[in-house]
């Protein structure tokens, strides 16, 4: 096969790949939206809210936004959307409903039209179905935009073949794909594209971005903004910061100068949030989620030391590597061939190993209720790349049959896996050993089935 053969068989794989991702997972967020009534549940009325109550009410007092919430039912369950007490604040961050707010607007414009053109009556109020079906729709579209940075970037380097089936086997089997479609209002999939763009803008250009001062300055920005989104993403400025220091192309003293004004451009970004913090609880601490585990086993919301590595990484209990296999191999991937992209492994690595802290300490490790390993939805970036890396060396001995079979293969575990949670076959906050999670696999199938055919017996995830 020439060249030419060899770059058009490609290119049709990986638009193939493409079209029918983005057709399932499409499917698969109207469906669920059509059937619940609505798109934004659990802790995604959390992040949507506040953003509601700006526009609409000029403030941050949620109250009326979840007392509706409150009186509103599925169309498949008919169970409450929020059944708890109704507060007056949400504990989440502002990031995702600010990135969000475009596609909230355009759902105002959505009910505009609806009701000029005698289509069907809304209420222009912020709470009706096309504001939500917009809102989450933006969310999905943007978590796929973070997968598209990352399988350019890996692209650059392994060819559209091995990435292509890199995309894949993140897209379908790591946590992100139940936030791009029955999560979508979480803040996952923004998280997502956020912390891929920041990582793209490090990584493209041969890192001219991490060398100038507009670029730092646009780094700190981004990284800012990851943090308004996900606290935690704060933790991705090793990834700069490590590229900047292995970078022999900088005196220290820049080096060092440049990794400061990244810190305090990201800084800047986050004094919204601070703000919010000290009006509404006294303290840039007060928010419920530094002083919510007090109130746990724990007895405080982080343990820092005692982590829980091995638990989060291994354990039937939204185990990373057990729930989603594909990202272990994706690990590894940035083992081998080390020397290739020294500089973005060890990057990559050490930023992957300080979520893994960080998570690990935190006192609710599991991630509540939660479809796998959910907060490690804003690694995505690294996975496709260690992945790609994975196949990489896979393909160079053999073919992208093993690569492709593999990939179908765990793809099926990690959407089984789902499926128990989904079906309440294991339950939704509870340690769940790996033996049973075995078991449940031959008979998840038929226990789905029924629960949907006895839909009122199914209920949503909250995902606390």
């Amino acid at each position: 096969m020439n060249r030419g053969s060899k770059l058009k068989n490609n290119f049709l794989a990986t638009r193939w790949v493409w079209t029918a991702a983005t057709g399932i997972t499409l499917s698969v967020f109207f469906i669920q939206f059509y059937l619940r009534g609505y798109g934004i549940h659990a802790d995604g009325l959390g992040y949507f809210a506040p953003l509601r109550s700006l526009v609409f009410d000029g403030d941050l007092d949620v109250s009326n936004e979840f007392r509706f919430f409150a009186s509103t039912f599925s169309h498949f369950s008919h169970r409450g959307r929020w059944p708890f007490e109704i507060p007056v604040y949400s504990k989440y961050t502002i990031g995702t409903g600010l990135i969000l707010a475009p596609f909230f607007l355009l759902g105002h414009v959505l009910a505009l039209l609806l009701n000029i053109l005698g289509i069907q009556t809304v209420a222009l109020d912020g709470l009706s179905w096309p504001y939500e079906l917009t809102y989450t729709l933006g969310s999905l579209s943007l978590g796929i935009f973070g997968l598209y940075l990352g399988y350019r970037t890996a692209r650059s380097l392994y060819g559209s073949a091995v990435s292509s089936m890199a995309l894949l086997g993140v897209w379908f089997g790591s946590p992100l794909l139940y936030y791009l479609t029955l999560g979508a209002s979480m803040s996952h999939a923004v998280s997502t594209a956020v912390v891929s763009l920041l990582i793209y803008v490090c990584v493209s250009s041969n890192g001219s971005r991490l060398r100038s001062g507009p670029g730092q300055i646009l780094i700190g920005f981004l990284l800012g903004l990851a943090a308004l989104v996900r606290p935690q993403d704060i933790l991705f400025l090793t990834i700069p910061a490590i590229l900047m220091l292995l970078s022999p192309e900088l005196k220290l003293e820049k080096k060092l100068r440049g990794i400061l004004l990244i810190i305090i451009m990201a800084a800047i970004t986050t004094i919204p949030q601070l703000g919010i913090y000290w009006s509404q609880y006294g303290t840039v601490f007060g928010s419920p989620y530094f002083i919510e585990g007090q109130w746990s086993s724990a007895g405080s919301s982080f343990n820092w030391t005692a982590p829980q590595v091995i638990p989060v990484l291994f354990s039937g209990f939204r185990g990373l590597f057990i729930w989603h296999p594909l990202i272990l191999l994706s690990f590894f991937g940035l083992l081998i061939n080390f020397s290739n992209e020294k500089a973005k492994k060890i990057s990559f690595l050490a930023a992957f190993g300080f979520q893994l802290y960080l998570i690990s300490v935190w006192h609710c490790w599991w991630q509540g209720e939660s479809v796998g390993a959910r907060m490690f939805s804003s690694c995505t970036f690294i996975f496709i790349f260690g992945l790609a890396s994975f196949w990489n060396g896979i393909h160079k001995r053999w073919n992208l049959a093993i690569p492709l079979v593999l990939t179908i293969l765990l793809i099926g575990w990690s959407s089984l896996l789902t499926a128990q949670y989904l079906s309440r076959l294991i339950p939704p906050e509870q340690p769940v050993a790996v033996t049973t999670l075995l078991h449940n696999q031959t008979r998840v199938i038929t226990h789905l089935i029924s629960q949907l055919w006895g839909k009122g017996n199914m209920l949503p995830p909250s995902d606390q």
